[in-house]
C-alpha cells in the first residue's frame, strides 16, 4: 500500500522489481530541468542494462521522482548480488552525471520536506532556525533517503521529523 503522502509521486518504472530489491537514492541540490531529467534517463537506460557484478547481469531500473531524487534500484532476488567493484561502477556513473549536468546528484545538505503535497528544500544548517519560527515541526513529513528496498518506499521514505534522523537538529 502506498502512503497516501506520496501517491502523487510516480514510481512506476520501479514496478516490475521485488519489494526486496535493493535501493540507493541520490538527491540533487535543486529541481533537475525537464533536459536534465531527459539527458539522466538516457544515460542510464544505456547504463543499467550493462551493468554486472562479476560478470553477472544486474536487474535494475531507475526513476527520478519530484525531479530531485534519483532513485537507482536493484532485484537481486532476479539476478546476482551487487559487489563493491559494481556499486562503484555505478556511483562513478552518477559522478559523471553530476560533472557532466554540473548539477550534484549526491548532496546531503539540503532537507527536502513535504508540506501541502510540495517538495520544499532548505538548506540543513537552517534546520533548527527554521524549526524555532514554527514552520517545520516533528510532524512535517520528510524523505527518508537513507531506506534500503522498494518495499520500504511506500512506508518509510515519507516519514515524519520526529521519526528521522533529523529530528536530532530540531
Amino acid at each position: 500500500m502506498i502512503s497516501e503522502d506520496i501517491k502523487h509521486i510516480d514510481l512506476s518504472a520501479l514496478d516490475d522489481l521485488s519489494n526486496s530489491a535493493r535501493l540507493w537514492i541520490f538527491q540533487a541540490e535543486r529541481r533537475l530541468s525537464v533536459e536534465e531529467i531527459g539527458m539522466i534517463n538516457d544515460h542510464l537506460t544505456r547504463f543499467l542494462p550493462q551493468w554486472t557484478s562479476h560478470n553477472r547481469s544486474l536487474i535494475a531500473r531507475h526513476q527520478i521522482a519530484c525531479d530531485l531524487f534519483l532513485i537507482i534500484a536493484l532485484d537481486e532476488e532476479r539476478s546476482a548480488d551487487a559487489s563493491g567493484c559494481s556499486i562503484d561502477n555505478m556511483t562513478h556513473q552518477v559522478q559523471a552525471l553530476s560533472r557532466h549536468l554540473d548539477v550534484n546528484l549526491m548532496d546531503r545538505t539540503t532537507f527536502y520536506f513535504l508540506l501541502n503535497a510540495e517538495v520544499l528544500g532548505i538548506p540543513m544548517h537552517e534546520l533548527s532556525q527554521v524549526a524555532e519560527d514554527k514552520k517545520i515541526n516533528h510532524n512535517t513529513l520528510v524523505f527518508n533517503n537513507l531506506i534500503k528496498t522498494k518495499g520500504e518506499l511506500s512506508g518509510n521514505w515519507v516519514i515524519p521529523v520526529g521519526e528521522s534522523w533529523h529530528s536530532r537538529f530540531l
